[in-house]
């Protein structure tokens, strides 16, 4: 009786013990699993946004001195080249991405469940469209505010003076 007794407490001692252990390694796992997330948000989220503008920049210029430098090549094969350039220019894009900080940026942010909706989202015809405008529309967004917070500064400098004045301080 005494060495099962001595055997279920070294057990209960040593599962104790190991408690953080399997805890770290189920939070290695949960870790894991929000980094491989993120990295799916980020390719889902960021790469339309910047693939969007690397479209709008850099694809037409291309395209027309491809037609200048080769007038007699068909429309069809430079459309093509085109077309393989920029997947070549996405998988280039993406490589860089996930080789900065922002899948850890997104995992420290955003929970697993948070992730796996964010990146269901994406996948979505509405998801596609939003993560490819949001960053033309935020980008012209500050612009405006940017603009307009220069024209009201003078305004609201004189705001803020009337608020220490009244506070009894100076700025």
């Amino acid at each position: 009786m005494k060495v099962i007794r001595n055997l279920l407490a070294g057990s209960l001692v040593c599962a104790t013990c190991l408690l953080p252990f399997i805890a770290a390694a189920q939070n290695g796992a949960e870790n894991a699993e929000r980094i491989e997330l993120a990295k799916r948000v980020v390719i889902q989220s960021v790469v339309p946004g910047i693939m969007s503008a690397l479209a709008m920049e850099s694809v037409p210029p291309a395209a027309d001195h491809l037609k200048r430098r080769n007038p007699d090549s068909d429309s069809e094969v430079i459309a093509s080249a085109v077309a393989e350039i920029t997947e070549e220019q996405r998988k280039m894009v993406v490589g860089l991405l996930l080789e900065t900080d922002l899948p850890v940026r997104y995992a420290h942010h955003f929970s697993v469940e948070e992730l796996k909706t964010i990146a269901t989202f994406a996948e979505t015809e509405a998801g596609q469209r939003y993560f490819s405008a949001a960053p033309e529309i935020a980008f012209r967004a500050n612009r405006q505010v940017f603009d307009s917070m220069t024209s009201a500064m003078p305004e609201f400098r004189k705001r803020v003076d009337q608020v220490l004045t009244a506070k009894g301080l100076k700025f």
